[in-house]
């Protein structure tokens, strides 16, 4: 049995790194892994971003179109026009094995899909907020989640920190995050928003552990990284509801998720977690311990998916 991992080249974001980690964790596992980086249709060799080296799962120069074999496809290729090339080469795929990872769910909402003309496929989802939104529309789908990178795992927290409030300038949209700013810089009390943009994969650890909380209002399309990588850093993190902010996929107390609208209550919250940090980290202890077990919950998830016997 092979399986073919099919990701976008050179991808950066946190859906090429699933991909490769799940990859890694297959070929760890003893089976015989590759990621297959298709753009036009055309197998590319040099496709892993180097950010990735460190996940070790071979590149595929073709996939072998056999029952025994199974396709890994995240669901950003079943979007028709994504990639015409591309998406014509998988359906013409017969005897194979499909798998549609779900690694968020907003994108493909109300988009034309080809998704229907994968016969047979199995899905699975990254979030309990996408599998539900599947199985809202019909589709049922097993777990598969992801992983922090061990190499972003601090090996203890600083507890000495700025007033600073770190931020995704990608996510945090409209003017509601400038109105809580604007609030607190009013108020004089020397806070600093910094975004997280402009980073080297190795000066961020320090940057989480000089900040006390991070604030995202954009709502969460599935389980993404910037929470979690916060997080187990010691900030507080201050989420915006919508998408995968439910405690199955986000357990963090209710009090820290607000409608973005609910500008009084961010700054009350962002002052909270500025000039009471050393009671209001301990408030995420059952969030880290959660992103701390995610590589095994994933590799367990894996192995269940693709059939693989544990040796333990």
């Amino acid at each position: 049995m092979s399986v073919y991992v099919v990701s976008p080249y050179r991808g950066i974001s946190g859906g090429p790194e699933a991909l490769h980690q799940l990859g890694h964790v297959l070929c760890e596992s003893g089976v015989d892994a590759r990621m297959a980086y298709i753009f036009q249709g055309r197998f590319l060799l040099d496709g892993k971003h180097p950010e990735f080296f460190d996940y070790l799962v071979p590149a595929a120069e073709g996939m072998e179109d056999i029952a025994e074999n199974t396709i890994v496809v995240p669901e950003i290729f079943t979007i028709e026009g994504v990639d015409p090339k591309t998406g014509e080469y998988l359906l013409s795929l017969k005897n194979a094995k499909i798998v549609v990872w779900w690694l968020g769910a907003y994108k493909c909402l109300g988009q034309p899909h080809i998704l229907h003309r994968f016969k047979d496929a199995r899905h699975v989802a990254q979030s309990h907020h996408a599998r539900r939104v599947l199985e809202h529309n019909g589709v049922l789908a097993d777990m598969l989640t992801d992983y922090i990178n061990p190499k972003l795992l601090p090996q203890e927290t600083r507890t000495q920190r700025d007033n600073k409030i770190l931020y995704n300038p990608k996510r945090n949209i409209g003017p509601y995050l400038q109105n809580v700013g604007n609030i607190l810089i009013s108020k004089n009390q020397g806070y600093e928003f910094v975004a997280i943009e402009g980073f080297r994969r190795d000066e961020l650890p320090d940057l989480f552990q000089s900040a006390k909380a991070y604030i995202d209002l954009g709502g969460q399309p599935g389980m993404d990284r910037l929470p979690r990588e916060t997080a187990i850093h010691g900030c507080c993190v201050i989420i915006g509801k919508g998408g995968a902010t439910e405690a199955d996929d986000m357990p963090i107390p209710e009090r820290y998720k607000f409608e973005k609208e609910d500008v009084d209550g961010i700054v009350s919250s962002v002052e909270h977690c500025m000039n009471d940090y050393d009671s209001a980290r301990w408030d995420f202890d059952g969030y880290k311990g959660f992103v701390a077990e995610g590589q095994k919950r994933f590799t367990d998830e894996a192995k269940n998916v693709f059939g693989v016997r544990s040796t333990q």
